[in-house]
């Protein structure tokens, strides 16, 4: 849909390619920086992967949760 759009647009002289090329290029830097600012935080705990999953946790999950805080122990 983007690339038939993008063609439409192009196409009809609404839009160009170089106006999409710069887009591309800003829109990847922003991507790239997202990605780094990411990577530069510290990791989560384990056991937080089980939250906000749920309302309230299943007891299997309340079960996977607890044998995750064993095996971290």
């Amino acid at each position: 849909p983007v690339e038939v759009t993008r063609n439409t647009l192009i196409g009809r002289g609404i839009w160009s390619q170089e106006q999409d090329d710069a887009l591309t290029a800003r829109l990847g830097e922003k991507i790239q920086a997202s990605i780094q600012r990411v990577q530069a935080m510290p990791l989560p705990p384990p056991e937080s992967l089980y939250d906000d999953v749920y309302d309230q946790m299943p007891p299997g999950l309340q079960q996977q949760r607890q044998a995750l805080l064993a095996e971290l122990s």
